[in-house]
This record gives C-alpha cells, sequence and structure tokens, in this order.
C-alpha cells in the first residue's frame, strides 16, 4: 500500500557523518554520459577540458577533464539510502564548491 507510514528508531548524534570514498573510471563517465545523454566534451576529452572552445581556442578555468557534478552528486543516493534504513529524499540543493577531475576521486 502506498498510503502506509514506516518509522523507523535511529538514534544519531549532532555531528555524525558518513562519508563515501569512490575513484570514478573511464567507464563510470562514459556511462554516465551515455545515460545522462550528456555528451560535453569536458567531460569526454582531456583537450577539450585544457581548451574552453575549439573555435575560440582559448583556455578552459578548469585546465582539465572533469567529471559531470551530477555524477558526483549522485552518491549522496547510496550515502543515503545505506545508512538510514528506508528512507527517500525527495529535493536536492547543489552548490559545486571544487572541481571533480578524472582520476582524482
Amino acid at each position: 500500500m502506498l498510503n502506509r507510514i514506516y518509522r523507523c528508531q535511529i538514534s544519531y548524534q549532532i555531528g555524525t557523518r558518513f562519508q563515501i570514498n569512490h575513484k570514478f573510471t573511464e567507464q563510470n563517465v562514459q556511462q554516465f554520459s551515455d545515460l545522462s545523454t550528456d555528451k560535453n566534451p569536458i567531460h569526454l576529452s582531456q583537450e577539450a577540458g585544457i581548451k574552453r572552445s575549439s573555435q575560440l581556442g582559448e583556455e578552459s578555468i578548469f585546465k582539465q577533464r572533469i567529471v559531470h557534478g551530477l555524477l558526483t552528486a549522485s552518491l549522496f543516493s547510496g550515502l543515503l539510502g545505506n545508512n538510514i534504513p528506508n528512507s527517500i529524499y525527495l529535493d536536492q540543493y547543489l552548490k559545486y564548491f571544487g572541481l571533480n577531475r578524472n582520476n582524482q576521486c
């Protein structure tokens, strides 16, 4: 039944932290690109990460290839689901403070 309310007794203290360590592989990035249809070259090509635009030839602010921001944000689902039973998050606000570079995750 969809209208059933599930409750669980979990005791966490203020300041409790959960952490995920994950190194994204070339295959992870390519699969996410295929699934999301985000083919932005900055995620798929080191050269595109260095050059902002092949037409302009200007240097990118990133200076290298970067992982999709939403790929890194998707780890939150596992963090939440694996640590708080029966949880479902309904909203997420993202603000990026740094870059997630390929092979540096």
